[in-house]
């Protein structure tokens, strides 16, 4: 088993930690020293993926929604300043 296989299933193993303290260290262990683009779509990706889910549960937290209507503008405004629509341009 290599090193990301075993971070997958030690994340499989920790999403049933209740504050998910689990899941999130081993998710930035996977993602540590990839590309920021990657990243960032990766990101993307689950968070649009799972986005359903969370509002079920959490349907008053409006945060997520906001980041994936407009991500670059999310970026501008909490995020490192940014050359252009660079980070739209990776999701896009």
């Amino acid at each position: 088993m290599n090193r990301r296989e075993k971070l997958l299933d030690d994340i499989i193993q920790g999403i049933a930690d209740p504050y998910g303290n689990t899941c999130a260290e081993n998710c930035f262990r996977l993602l540590y020293r990839l590309p920021t683009s990657l990243q960032i779509r990766l990101a993307y990706f689950m968070m649009e993926h799972y986005l359903p889910i969370f509002e079920r549960k959490y349907h008053n937290i409006t945060v997520p929604r906001q980041i994936l209507s407009d991500i670059s503008q999310y970026a501008e405004v909490n995020l490192i300043p940014v050359k252009g629509n660079y980070v739209a341009s990776i999701v896009q």
